[in-house]
């Protein structure tokens, strides 16, 4: 007995949307099984390369603390490992950016999901993407939400973006279409 033969009991036409654990992740989405209902969309979000789009985030504590970090992977402009996240997860994800932190590892990772879709015949949906925009710079910022949607594009994934006027805006200051820098409304033609 599950929460779909519940839901089912009461509503048989509602297109359910599942997600899976983890803050909904493409790791923990390829671990899961096809449901026997029709109506079902599974969901993931998608935040890679997390050292990217979550730095400096206060409530993630001293992994992410290392700030600067360009999109895509630039040694030019590569900051140094901020010394709270050492050894911590942050420190490996640093240590590996140079192979993460560019368009080709975000659509072999969203391909995770992708290949999980086709393998259950199942329609799937991107839920959230975006970044922390605190301490991203906007050109990056840009750089990476063009890329991860026209990732999806290219994958027929539908995707949402994270979020429309807070930690993760996509605007420089109050929203509108004055404030929509002139980056981002090319990164989301």
């Amino acid at each position: 007995y599950n929460i779909t033969t519940a839901i089912r009991k009461i509503d048989k036409e509602r297109t359910l949307i599942r997600c899976s654990s983890n803050y909904n992740s493409i790791y923990e989405l390829s671990r899961l099984v096809r449901l026997a209902d029709e109506n079902v969309i599974d969901t993931f979000h998608f935040y890679e390369p997390f050292l990217f789009t979550h730095q400096g985030a206060e409530w993630i504590g001293a992994q992410e603390s290392t700030t600067g970090i360009p999109f895509p992977y630039d040694a030019a402009h590569w900051p140094a490992l901020n010394p709270k996240a050492k050894n911590t997860d942050g420190e490996k994800n640093y240590n590996k950016y140079h192979q993460d932190g560019n368009e080709q590892s975000i659509k072999d990772k969203l391909l995770i999901p992708k290949r999980w879709a086709e393998g259950y015949d199942v329609p799937i949906l991107c839920g959230e993407y975006g970044v922390y925009n605190k301490y991203a710079d906007l050109d990056s910022r840009c750089r990476y939400i063009k890329a991860v949607r026209q990732a999806l594009k290219s994958l027929n994934i539908p995707g949402m973006l994270w979020d429309y006027a807070g930690n993760f805006s996509i605007f420089s200051g109050d929203p509108g279409m004055g404030t929509l820098p002139d980056c981002m409304r090319d990164a989301m033609r």
